[in-house]
């Protein structure tokens, strides 16, 4: 395993072979395994291989693939993902127009009421 992050409720492990497991809640699909059912094991994030970091939030979960490129799921109703709609996903989606990327930033800040 290369690192453990999580949030409130659910956590995600980047394993040393670029593949992701996550386990606890599933609000949105933040789990990233093509649904929104709580798991109490570890499940794989579908269609997700080469991450290099995740960061996560509450509402939504972002992969840094060695390719610089961004994967991101979960809540997307005021565009987090970044995929240019509001439509939430429960499966890792390419952020848009972002290439090269070397690093992300984790910062938790409360959802907007």
């Amino acid at each position: 395993m290369s690192s453990v992050h999580s949030t409130n409720e659910s956590a995600f492990a980047v394993l040393s072979d670029g593949t992701v497991r996550s386990w606890g809640a599933n609000p949105s699909g933040i789990l990233g395994n093509g649904t929104t059912t709580n798991s109490s094991t570890p499940v794989q994030v579908s269609n997700l291989h080469g991450v290099k970091s995740l960061a996560t939030s509450v509402i939504a979960t972002y992969a840094l693939l060695t390719d610089g490129t961004i994967r991101a799921w979960g809540n997307n109703d005021r565009g987090a993902l970044g995929n240019g709609t509001t439509t939430s996903s429960t499966t890792p989606v390419q952020v848009a127009g972002l290439s090269h990327i070397t690093g992300l930033l984790e910062s938790e800040v409360p959802p907007a009421s």
